[in-house]
């Protein structure tokens, strides 16, 4: 059985456990959920295994039954969950119970813990913080703010995220951007703990790219329905190409959005991941107008399956592009919709599969970097 413990000093029990916060995993296609299962397995191939504390109808697959600490909360208080998924709350009661999991274990001759929140702001905020605990956040942007939103998580941010940046040890970030309008908004003093470690990217299953004849959807995107992901957009270019097909893959609310869609644009809601894979696998371009990326793992897997890459300047998705330039076609957030429309048919135009992608990072890579973290706390 693998540690659940950094290995860093000679006396392994001497190494406080690692823990995460299992608030936000349980949709594994969602940003965060991708960024946790990820990690999870790359920290596994190391020969580490944090403990996540989840709720007891969580459905995270990945995470081994020895490894869950579950809130038994739930099921004491039935009509309060909602309550108790909020990321103000759900993190004090899952610290506790992790304290209390590490205490009664017979096995764990130290109960000092690294406490890992995943999820922007899911750290305990208030409360008491042992001194031999350390606290780690993956803050993967801070869009909602950036965009003026008066959303629950917009409203939770602005409250509580000066707090999580006091009392985290370190903060990663999925992108240099993602850290610099960090430090631009809340100050320079946390320069100090933070790193912006990427994210990784998967290895395409099968054979990539394949032959442009065989690809029946000339263009796609992956985005939630919120607003700055500008879905409107995917739908101007699709009226202007009626003879082009077009895939979205969203949210509910994107599906609202899109209810006047072209019949050349079809909506796609929770897909497997087969099937995603296998929209993918037949598709040309992927069109990203969204404003603000914290980095864009839908680009990047497009990127490596050989799709070209048509998306707006600015934020972190230029970081994911920036070694492929030749397979990526970038407009600033002035860009028109013509412009959008005139860009999306000059690519069509000239598309085949790229050859050759220049190497994206590793989730080997942003595990040993993340361990590495780890370690520099003890």
């Amino acid at each position: 059985m693998m540690p659940t413990r950094p290995s860093h000093t000679s006396d392994e029990n001497k190494s406080p456990a690692i823990v995460w916060d299992g608030l936000g995993l349980s949709n594994e296609y969602s940003g965060v959920g991708s960024y946790g299962k990820h990690l999870y397995e790359a920290l596994g191939h190391l020969g580490v295994r944090p403990k996540v504390v989840l709720h007891s109808k969580a459905d995270v697959t990945y995470v081994q039954v020895s490894d869950r600490i579950e809130m038994d909360i739930w099921s004491r208080i039935n009509a309060a969950k909602r309550l108790y998924q909020l990321k103000p709350i759900f993190p004090l009661f899952a610290y506790r119970q992790a304290q209390k999991h590490l205490q009664k274990t017979p096995s764990q001759t130290q109960d000092a813990m690294i406490y890992h929140g995943l999820s922007n702001i899911n750290l305990p905020c208030f409360g008491h913080k042992r001194g031999t605990d350390k606290f780690v956040i993956t803050l993967h942007d801070i869009i909602p703010l950036l965009v003026g939103e008066h959303s629950a998580l917009a409203l939770q941010m602005q409250s509580l995220m000066p707090r999580v940046l006091e009392r985290a040890d370190h903060i990663i970030t999925g992108s240099k951007w993602a850290r610099d309008t960090v430090l631009a908004r809340f100050g320079a003093k946390y320069s100090g703990k933070i790193s912006a470690l990427g994210y990784g990217t998967e290895t395409p299953k099968g054979d990539w790219p394949s032959a442009s004849s065989h690809k029946t959807i000339d263009g796609l995107s992956i985005a939630r329905g919120e607003s700055y992901k500008r879905l409107e957009i995917i739908e101007v270019i699709a009226r202007k190409h009626p003879d082009h097909r077009f895939a979205v893959v969203t949210c509910e609310s994107g599906r609202r959005q899109l209810a006047a869609a072209p019949t050349n644009l079809q909506v796609h809601v929770q897909l497997t991941g087969r099937e995603l894979e296998q929209l993918m696998a037949n598709s040309k371009i992927f069109i990203h107008p969204s404003l603000f990326e914290g980095w864009c793992l839908p680009a990047a897997d497009a990127l490596v399956r050989g799709l070209h890459v048509l998306y707006c300047q600015g934020s972190g998705i230029d970081e994911v592009v920036e070694g492929n330039t030749e397979q990526a076609t970038g407009l600033s957030r002035a860009a028109s919709l013509a412009d959008w429309c005139e860009a999306f048919t000059a690519s069509i135009s000239v598309f085949k599969p790229a050859e050759k992608t220049t190497a994206l990072k590793k989730w080997s890579d942003v595990g040993q970097k993340t361990l590495q973290i780890y370690q520099s706390l003890v």
